[in-house]
């Protein structure tokens, strides 16, 4: 009998699965697909390969801390490299930002573009977000967010009220900041959680701290694909079985707790212990009625976006690995978003890179 059974081979469900048997289980992952990977997957054609997940890591502690618990460093798996700038920001007057992690010379940026009084502001923003970061990780982002109750943390409520978190985020910024662009640069990041910088809580302005502030970096080799290759290579090392294409459809349990996982091919695989890491419509269908998640039970759906996927024989002049170009239709686009309508307007972000490693690059407002 496996002791755990994971359930998705992604980011989330690898990291649990080498934390587990790292701390000594007996691990079993289970995956739908054929390979690892999840969100964070890819796609080839012909002679070109496409990261269609992520493009780019931030907060790589983060990720190091899963190799760490193996006794492992992430260098030694994933080699990275901290993207110069981290993007581009073209406006549409022409102008435009690059968007650096060291504070002095992101000042220089906004100074130069913005002129002193804006980049003192600058620095101060810079300052609040520093200040809301450290209130936010500990208490929220690297928590145990399992139970409604877990949100009572009365202190880190009070001081995040007091900087502003619970403002609108385009307000937020607005009361720091004078100048249009650097406003867009530090709310557009709403999006990623699928909500538009009028609506978005001040508190998602901790996204662009990890974007602005942390650094941007990718994987030297093989895309941002190579982390989940490198996380199902440590969990195998580790001595945990994989088992790709078969699908979970359901937790089994008896009067006692856990059994095991019902698998598509009509397998019931034991164990004691399971950990559902894949889709919240999937995990709310696979899950026993008794271990309904709070999470779950009115979900909402994000807008999306389409994205298109070139492969270049060679990088197009004045683009960064990132480069997002903002249009003047800022608020009519949102304005759409939120009345569930596709925008009329259209939005892009460059390519950039060779075709050996091209990158998917997520659309951006116009």
């Amino acid at each position: 009998m496996s002791e755990v059974v994971v359930v998705g081979a992604g980011l989330g469900g690898l990291a649990a699965a080498v934390h587990l048997a790292a701390a000594g289980r007996q691990v079993t992952l289970v995956e739908a697909t054929a390979e690892p990977g999840g969100c964070c997957g890819t796609a080839r054609v012909g002679p070109y390969r496409f990261d269609v997940g992520p493009s780019v890591l931030t907060m790589p502690d983060v990720l190091a801390e899963v190799f760490g618990a193996a006794g492992e460093e992430l260098r030694h798996w994933v080699p990275l490299r901290r993207l110069d700038p981290s993007y581009r920001m073209v406006f549409d007057d022409g102008s435009r930002l690059d968007v650096l992690p060291e504070r002095e010379a992101m000042t220089d940026q906004v100074r130069t573009l913005c002129g002193p009084a804006e980049a003192a502001r600058y620095e101060r923003y810079r300052a609040l977000l520093d200040e809301m970061f450290r209130v936010e990780w500990p208490a929220f982002i690297d928590a145990d967010m399992t139970r409604l109750r877990a949100l009572a943390r009365p202190a880190a409520l009070l001081r995040l009220a007091a900087l502003g978190g619970f403002r609108r985020l385009d307000r937020l910024a607005a009361r720091h900041l004078t100048d249009p662009r650097l406003i867009k640069a530090h709310t557009f990041q709403a999006l990623y959680v699928g909500l538009s910088p009028q609506r978005a809580l001040g508190i998602y302005a901790v996204i662009a701290h990890m974007d602005t502030i942390g650094g941007v970096y990718f994987p030297e080799h093989g895309g941002m694909h190579a982390i989940p290759l490198a996380l199902a290579a440590l969990l195998e090392k580790l001595g945990a079985t994989t088992r790709y294409g078969v699908r979970a459809l359901e937790v089994l349990t008896d009067g006692d707790g856990v059994t095991g996982v019902l698998l598509d091919d009509g397998e019931r695989l034991p164990a004691r212990h399971v950990v559902v890491a894949c889709d919240r419509l999937a995990a709310r269908r696979m899950l026993p009625a008794l271990a309904g998640d709070w999470r779950l039970r009115r979900p909402r759906h994000s807008p999306s976006c389409l994205v298109l996927h070139a492969g270049l024989d060679r990088v197009p002049d004045g683009q960064a690995h990132h480069t997002l170009h903002f249009g003047r239709a800022w608020r009519r686009t949102f304005k759409a978003l939120e009345q569930g309508r596709p925008s009329r307007t259209r939005a892009c972000s460059s390519p950039a890179r060779a075709p050996t490693a091209s990158r998917h690059r997520r659309a951006r407002p116009r």
